[in-house]
C-alpha cells in the first residue's frame, strides 16, 4: 500500500460513469484508451470551500435500490470508501453493489481494483 502523507500530491484516477449502459467505455471489460484519466484529482470536500487533492481511487459496480438504474462508476475520492459489498451510499444514491477502492496512480481501470 502506498502511503500519502500532507502536502502530497493528488493521486491519478481513471473518471467516467455509466447508468444503464449509457458509456460503453466505462463499462468492463475496460478500455483506458476510450476514456477519461484524472490527472491531479481534485474533489470537494463537506463542510468546505473549494477542491482538495483526492487520495484513493474507486470504481462502483452496483444498482440504485430506489430507480434499479445499473450503475458503472470510476472516480477519485478523498476518504477511503474500503473496499466492500452490499448496500452503501454514494452521493446522494442508496445501492447495492460493490465499492473497490485503491490508492495508486490508475489502480482503477480494471474489473477487479487491486489494492
Amino acid at each position: 500500500m502506498n502511503l500519502k502523507f500532507a502536502g502530497s500530491q493528488a493521486i491519478n484516477c481513471y473518471t467516467c460513469s455509466s447508468y444503464n449502459g449509457s458509456d460503453v467505455n466505462c463499462e468492463d471489460p475496460y478500455n483506458p484508451a476510450m476514456s477519461t484519466y484524472t490527472e491531479k484529482c481534485m474533489v470537494p470536500k463537506q463542510g468546505h470551500i473549494g477542491t482538495f487533492p483526492a487520495n484513493f481511487c474507486i470504481k462502483i459496480v452496483g444498482k440504485n435500490v430506489e430507480t434499479w438504474e445499473l450503475m458503472v462508476i470510476r472516480a477519485c475520492v478523498m476518504k477511503t470508501m474500503d473496499t466492500q459489498c452490499g448496500v452503501f451510499r454514494y452521493q446522494d444514491y442508496t445501492m447495492t453493489g460493490c465499492i473497490l477502492t485503491c490508492d495508486y496512480d490508475g489502480c482503477n481501470m480494471g474489473s477487479h481494483v487491486h489494492t
